[in-house]
């Protein structure tokens, strides 16, 4: 019997127009054989190794499962010998499991695409940086790039959250001039809220934004990272060389070094597979098919749904702004620009309906501040300080003088805290009468004894029934020990 090989000899011999006695002698086989060998390949028959059945054949499907579970050769042959009556090595286990493991990988398509047809953009961490004032701050590199020219931009951030992703985009576009057809995302939030294969969730201001520029947003797969390949690569390339390696002041300057290698290192080196400069490639096939970039910028105003609390106060970057009080519990709309928040009723800027601008706020810094309007309190809560003592000083000298008097004390001995003072005794009056109250208020103002629990003990303990004589008032300049009684002197007056 003639092997695979030898059949692939003899017929190899024969197309480069050797006989068949020639091609015997040079194989060392005999004419009639090589004649057979020609019959097979004249009717068209494959040469095939013949089979021979393996130890491991019935137990393939077995092996198929636990690869499936992600179980290494190693356990496999041990659970072989364990569970089944396998005999046979490891070896010929982890060749079975290295041929299921190449049957089931993924092959993908080169995707091509046209020029200025498709950008991809991304963001991967950059470690920490300092900002103007100092702080160490978690930084992200925006990644942008051009699916046909391989040509990319950069920018270094603070934040993920939409409007830095709308600007980065927007620093983009008028870096090279233009807008593509397409921008391919990686799901991120700032531009899809729910991903979805056949509908995906846009964020709102994400659509309107890619409505005024003219492109169409194409979310990734989830989990599929081969749709947003290059914009992988872009993070993997940039981090490893620019970022590894390099220190900066600030994020200023960090910044101010990626322009620079942008233009000087990724820009003119020879890409990998287009073998072109991305520069060179951008700029006479790319750029003049490019969408023009719209007259106006787009309005960066960031559309927000908050609640309004019972305190008639709406929280927005933990800072509080008044609302009229009618919208309390109730849900209003935000436009928020870097200087101002307004808050409408009503508006949705996708179906552009009108809405009733309710107040208008300047955006505070930090947090934790009030921004409030006095007018959108109602008309009873508008109390001034000095409106609100003289209320209770008025229901305290109803209850009586001494009390009007303790109030009058007790409002300059706490200043901070009088109120819930005089609310007590307010209802201490309620509970004992306002004679009893006035009384208790006389006892403790002779004895300098000021609060509430004070007039409570009087009360409780009914001292305020109780007849004292007031002793009289101590003397300005006291008598001193050593001093001798006037009687002493009468006789010098004789």
């Amino acid at each position: 019997m003639l092997g695979v090989a030898m059949h692939i000899t003899i017929k190899t011999l024969f197309e480069k127009g050797y006989n068949k006695t020639q091609i015997a002698k040079i194989v060392g086989c005999s004419r009639k054989a090589v004649r057979r060998v020609l019959k097979r390949v004249d009717e068209g028959q494959e040469l095939r190794r013949k089979t021979v059945p393996s130890i491991i054949d019935a137990y393939e499907e077995i092996v198929r499962a636990k690869v499936a579970q992600g179980l290494t050769a190693v356990r496999i042959h041990q659970d072989l010998v364990k569970e089944t009556s396998y005999k046979g090595s490891y070896s010929t286990v982890k060749l079975l499991v290295r041929k299921i493991k190449k049957d089931s990988q993924p092959v993908y398509m080169h995707n091509v695409s046209l020029p200025g047809e498709e950008a991809q953009v991304d963001f991967g961490y950059a470690g920490r940086l300092s900002d103007s004032e100092g702080r160490l701050r978690k930084a992200w590199v925006f990644c942008y790039g051009f699916s046909f020219s391989k040509i990319d931009y950069y920018e270094v951030v603070f934040s993920q959250e939409v409007q830095s992703f709308l600007n980065c985009h927007i620093h983009a576009f008028r870096y090279f001039g233009g807008v593509p057809r397409i921008i391919k995302i990686d799901n991120l939030k700032s531009a899809v809220l729910k991903a979805h294969f056949y509908e995906p969730e846009y964020q709102r201001d994400y659509l309107l934004f890619s409505r005024h520029y003219g492109f169409s947003p194409s979310p990734s797969r989830v989990r599929t990272p081969t749709d947003n390949a290059q914009a992988e690569s872009r993070v993997k390339y940039v981090k490893s060389n620019f970022f590894r390696g390099r220190e900066f002041e600030d994020i200023n300057d960090c910044n101010r070094q990626l322009r620079e290698w942008t233009e000087r290192v990724s820009h003119e080196r020879i890409h990998g597979t287009t073998k072109r400069q991305p520069r060179e490639l951008f700029e006479q096939e790319e750029r003049p098919r490019l969408q023009v970039l719209p007259a106006e910028d787009y309005d960066m105003s960031l559309w927000l749904r908050r609640k309004v609390g019972l305190n008639c106060h709406l929280v927005f970057e933990n800072n509080y702004y008044s609302v009229p009080y009618a919208y309390c519990g109730k849900e209003v709309t935000l436009q928020v620009t870097e200087s101002l928040v307004k808050v409408y009723d009503g508006i949705n800027p996708l179906s552009q309906e009108e809405g009733k601008l309710l107040c208008t706020h300047p955006r505070l810094k930090g947090q934790g501040k009030f921004q409030t309007n006095s007018a959108h309190y109602p008309s009873w809560k508008l109390v001034s300080k000095t409106e609100y003592q003289e209320k209770y000083r008025q229901r305290m000298a109803e209850i009586g003088p001494f009390a009007e008097r303790y109030f009058q004390e007790i409002v300059r001995r706490q200043e901070g805290y009088w109120a819930k003072v005089i609310y007590g005794i307010l209802y201490l009056a309620k509970k004992y009468g306002s004679e009893s109250v006035n009384l208790a208020c006389k006892r403790a103002l002779f004895y300098e004894a000021y609060g509430y629990r004070v007039i409570k003990n009087i009360l409780e303990k009914r001292l305020h029934q109780v007849e004292w004589e007031e002793p009289e008032a101590q003397k300005t300049v006291e008598t001193s020990k050593m001093a001798r009684p006037l009687s002493d002197y009468e006789s010098l007056l004789d």
